[in-house]
């Protein structure tokens, strides 16, 4: 039995961290429970059928009310020694981000768009954001991530327009212009004017559940190198593209499919 005593980051990071732990325990026919999952019972009905059980409820609140030892999943390189510590524990109280299995989150993926599917209007959604003019056009998914990228490794892959307009153009170029794209941001301020993109181009100001879903529905994704792209990816099997700079250049064979890592 594995049990969550902390969770990681936001949505996107939260999500990574149970899928990986979960598909690992689910494969190995041990159970892991999640708590702090429970935010996102509104939004994903199928998730709180699997993972609301009161009985590790009451054990997890034993954690805490008896400050016992956790194990925290806190170093990169040592990912086999923690599938070890899970496989040998009786009962694991864990923390922390480092860890993968991206064998197990390929293979139950399926039931993990199950559990993940979005309480959502899907169909209205589809019609309003993913109609498409002609059958070849391609619609493209922009992540803009301001807010807290730019203080996210002393702003690193914090992005002006000009960056975001180059990747665009240059993905546009690659599809014979038969695309159109939809805009995703935390910038509040993000001034669409800015993005000179002589192409359809529309800017979601949805939810985080209808965003991770409309995306996950494109038929590619750019951004800075962030999970939320991942999550999408994963979920929709779309290819995305991380941006490192204003020198890396984009190409479609340099798209991939997220499994996890």
């Amino acid at each position: 039995m594995v049990i969550l005593t902390e969770p990681y980051g936001q949505t996107s990071n939260q999500f990574f961290q149970h899928v990986h732990l979960d598909s690992f325990c689910r494969d190995h026919g041990i159970f892991f429970y999640n708590h702090f999952l429970s935010v996102y019972y509104d939004d994903y009905p199928n998730l709180k059928l699997e993972n609301d059980k009161k009985l590790y409820k009451y054990l997890l609140k034993s954690f805490f009310k008896f400050k016992l030892s956790g194990y925290s999943f806190d170093d990169d390189k040592e990912n086999e020694s923690y599938k070890s510590k899970i496989l040998s524990s009786r009962i694991l109280y864990c923390r922390g981000w480092y860890f993968r299995s991206a064998e197990t989150l390929t293979k139950y993926r399926s039931y993990y768009l199950k559990i993940f599917s979005p309480n959502v209007d899907k169909v209205s959604l589809d019609r309003l954001w993913l109609s498409k003019s002609n059958l070849n056009e391609k619609i493209i998914a922009v992540h803009i991530r301001r807010g807290d990228y730019k203080t996210f490794m002393n702003g690193l892959y914090f992005y002006e327009d000009n960056i975001y307009n180059q990747k665009m153009l240059e993905l546009a170029l690659l599809l014979n212009y038969n695309c159109k794209f939809i805009i995703f941001s935390n910038d509040t301020n993000l001034s669409v004017a800015n993005l000179k993109i002589p192409l359809e181009m529309a800017v979601s100001k949805n939810s985080t559940v209808i965003d991770h879903y409309l995306m996950s529905k494109c038929d590619y994704i750019i951004g800075p190198p962030s999970t939320f792209t991942m999550w999408a990816s994963y979920m929709g099997g779309t290819p995305y593209f991380h941006i490192y700079g204003q020198q890396d250049n984009l190409a479609l064979e340099r798209f991939t499919i997220c499994n996890g890592k």
